[in-house]
């Protein structure tokens, strides 16, 4: 799964924050985040899923557009048929079946799976 911690300065606090949850829900799934990367652009075309952590919506939207991935994931998440979101705190789960979104809020948390 590619992290994207973007919405947080310490980007490697983040992610091993992160990888920390993740290990405790048993998901079978490894942690990568993007910034660790050399083609950030890449990371998102190859990910099987994407998460990406909440905080200041305003750092996470500038760094995306910086790192020019608004597009890439947008186009990315419209190839899937469908996405699986958890957001924190509500803690609800939907899956949308041939309605992508892409949900990205300051303090939620958002997991977008892309695998077919």
């Amino acid at each position: 799964m590619l992290f994207i911690p973007y919405a947080n300065t310490n980007h490697d606090a983040y992610l091993e924050t992160v990888k920390g949850a993740f290990s405790k829900l048993n998901l079978g799934c490894s942690v990568r985040s993007i910034h660790e990367g050399e083609n950030p652009i890449e990371e998102v075309r190859r990910a099987k899923a994407i998460f990406i952590g909440g905080g200041n919506t305003f750092l996470l939207l500038k760094t995306l557009y910086d790192h020019g991935l608004v597009d890439v994931i947008r186009a990315r998440v419209l190839e899937v048929s469908g996405i699986l979101s958890s957001r924190e705190p509500s803690q609800t789960v939907s899956l949308l079946k041939n309605r992508p979104r892409m949900f990205v809020s300051g303090g939620y948390m958002s997991m977008i799976s892309i695998a077919q």
